[in-house]
């Protein structure tokens, strides 16, 4: 092998740059080999660094002077490093979330609203079996059954039900309870001026008379706490509130509450001369979700055909605090119905139905206006939050009072249907008539006679 590169003496050995190239090589592999194992953890790895550095290049790397390195006259431009173009990135902004609307509720509720129920002594007496000494009020509403089915009723009892109680034209047997229940009432409307006549002990029998028979009771309360409770009832995804109010209270009824300090017991129209009791309420019933406000009021001068002034400015005070439908009861006679405009706080503008008096489904008078009354149906929708009247009519009634076995009978009968069985045509000629007086009430009042 040594003999035959000899024999090429024109050869040059390994070129001066390969031989820098291999050593700094050796360098870097020196250092990596050092280096790797701590990188990568292994702290017990020991190498002799210096062992490489150590390494003999005597052979690799031939002895020159200086003068035999070859140096280019040019010196060397820096290289230029090249960064290589980022690709533009082009960025979507994510969609907006658009919430998902909560739907609003919405529903049809359908309604009967009724005049006062006044049981006096004729009609007490009517309902009274000697034979078993007992008291059974029933048929006297039998023929309304039909007529009452919707899915609230509501009706005003003028009566105190107190049993341990002598029986009077104040206060009747809770068997008069019976009598509702079974006609269909929902609801019972207990404010009236005599109400507390026989103070509180009479006040919480006749509400636990009426509870007792599934009925809500309004308008007159045990304590406290029952005056707090709001009386709201859902019906196909519609709250609505019903609300009672009493315009007077007897100086009997007065001495009562003050004497037992039940001021809670029977919630006035007006208290210090003003409203605002009354208007409180309807918001806060508004506030705790109602969709529709119902306000009951027991007001008015008993056989006045007309609302005062003074009742007009305060329904129409109702009406903008946030009432749907304000039904009066008291007078014994049928009043008007109208329609009031409302501007609630936001501004917008709309129609509240006020029934300023449905007068009296029964009682004993054989007076032209008060031997007739009048059922007010309604159907009301809700859409999206807003509120429309479908149905506003009315069904006619008649108290029909005829002599059996030689006591007085009572019975309510639809004034403008076929005579019920039995009825003289005496009795039918006063029917007609009292459809026609109260179509003259009515005058032209926005209901429409019901239709099946």
């Amino acid at each position: 092998m040594e003999k035959k590169r000899n024999e090429r003496p024109s050869r040059r050995g390994i070129s001066l740059g390969t031989i820098f190239m291999l050593a700094v090589t050796v360098i870097v592999v020196g250092l990596s080999a050092a280096t790797l194992p701590r990188l990568l953890g292994k702290a017990d790895f020991d190498m002799d660094v210096g062992s490489v550095f150590a390494l003999s290049l005597d052979h690799a790397i031939p002895s020159l002077a200086l003068s035999q390195i070859p140096i280019s006259d040019r010196t060397a431009e820096p290289a230029v490093q090249m960064t290589p173009e980022m690709p533009e990135i082009l960025f979507t902004p994510a969609p907006t979330a658009v919430p998902t609307p909560t739907p609003v509720p919405g529903g049809t509720v359908t309604l009967t609203l009724g005049g006062s129920v006044n049981i006096e002594e004729g009609i007490r007496k009517s309902a009274y079996y000697s034979d078993s000494g007992k008291y059974d009020f029933t048929e006297i509403m039998m023929l309304l059954q039909e007529e009452m089915q919707s899915d609230l009723t509501l009706l005003t009892l003028e009566n105190v039900t107190c049993d341990t109680e002598k029986v009077s034209s104040v206060n009747v047997p809770s068997d008069v309870m019976d009598m509702l229940s079974d006609a269909g009432v929902d609801l019972l409307a207990l404010g009236y001026p005599n109400a507390m006549d026989k103070g509180m002990a009479g006040m919480q029998s006749t509400v636990q008379a009426a509870r007792d028979r599934g009925m809500m009771t309004l308008g007159a309360y045990v304590n406290q706490a029952d005056a707090d409770t709001l009386r709201m009832v859902t019906v196909d995804n519609v709250d609505v509130a019903f609300l009672h109010y009493t315009e007077s209270i007897s100086s009997t009824g007065k001495k009562a509450v003050s004497s037992e300090g039940a001021d809670y017991a029977l919630p006035m129209t007006l208290i210090s001369g003003t409203p605002d009791a009354m208007l409180a309420d309807i918001r806060n019933a508004r506030e705790a979700g109602a969709d529709l406000v119902i306000v009951s009021l027991n007001w008015g001068k008993v056989s006045a055909s007309k609302p005062t002034a003074a009742q007009k400015e305060l329904a129409q005070q109702l009406a903008d605090a946030g009432a749907d439908v304000i039904v009066g009861a008291g007078t014994r006679v049928v009043q008007p119905v109208s329609w009031l405009t409302a501007k609630d706080t936001n501004g917008s503008i709309r129609q509240v139905l006020c029934a300023w008096n449905l007068g009296s489904l029964i009682n004993e008078s054989r007076k032209d206006g008060n031997v007739l009354g009048m059922l007010l149906q309604l159907q009301i929708s809700l859409d999206g939050g807003v509120l429309s009247f479908e149905k506003v009519c009315y069904t006619p009634t008649y108290v029909w009072r005829f002599k059996q076995d030689g006591k007085y009978q009572y019975r309510i009968a639809v004034s403008d249907q076929t005579p019920p069985d039995g009825m003289s045509d005496d009795h039918i000629g006063y029917m007609e008539k009292a459809y026609r007086n109260l179509q003259k009430y009515l005058g032209d009042s926005p209901v429409t006679l019901r239709t099946k």
